[in-house]
């Protein structure tokens, strides 16, 4: 369970991003290794092709995977990504819920599991997001 402050510090973290107030993210939930966000579908970002546009499922995966991450380490710790890998399985015509699942809080890479569905529960896409830790610097 995700205590009550450090879900208020990430809270208070994201509330001035950019990107989660333009895309218009609403949390869902917030858990000890666990985010899920609704993002939804902004018809003037659609591509070319029906749906959601793939690049923006991209970002709500990196968006979303970051947010699993820093229920462990807090917003304040510097991370950057490492690498995103997605599969889309099918169009997504509304609403995307997308839900990151962190694997492991290494030393140096944070990896999480990606699934996004659409309203109808049904699987859009899956992946996988993994996050740089940013050291410090040496004096």
């Amino acid at each position: 369970m995700l205590e009550t402050t450090r879900r208020d510090e990430i809270l208070a973290f994201i509330e001035p991003v950019r990107c989660f107030r333009t895309l218009r993210f609403e949390l869902l939930e917030l858990d000890d290794g666990l985010a899920r966000i609704r993002a939804p579908r902004i018809r003037e970002l659609d591509g070319a092709g029906p749906g959601y546009h793939g690049g923006l499922i991209a970002m709500v995966a990196d968006c979303v995977a970051w947010l699993a991450i820093v229920t462990r380490t807090g917003p304040r710790e510097p991370l950057v990504t490492s690498d995103l890998s997605l599969r889309y399985l099918r169009p997504c015509e509304g609403d995307l819920i997308a839900t990151a699942r962190l694997i492991k809080l290494g030393r140096t890479l944070c990896p999480t599991h990606f699934e996004a569905h659409d309203e109808a529960g049904q699987l859009v896409a899956t992946g996988s997001v993994c996050y740089f830790r940013v050291p410090p610097q040496a004096g």
